[in-house]
């Protein structure tokens, strides 16, 4: 399977909550980390700076659902 970036995340809780989104979607997803941040989960037990890749079939779909979630979370004007 082909896997293509879609969203950088602060941590593994940020990019743990977007992939459940995207889970329910059935939006297949895996997490990348990047240089040494993939020895601080290792260390920590809590990754930062996390990649969230989907599927490429699934890419424009995802896209669409990451918008979604996004304008949904925005703050609302006063």
């Amino acid at each position: 399977m082909e896997w293509i970036f879609l969203v950088n995340c602060r941590d593994e809780i940020e990019a743990g909550m977007i992939m459940g989104v995207l889970k329910e979607e059935g939006i297949p997803t895996m997490e990348k980390y990047s240089g040494a941040d993939g020895y601080m989960k290792i260390i920590s037990g809590l990754g930062k700076n996390v990649d969230i890749m989907v599927a490429a079939s699934h890419h424009a779909r995802a896209t669409e659902v990451l918008a979604a979630l996004q304008e949904e979370l925005e703050p609302v004007e006063p």
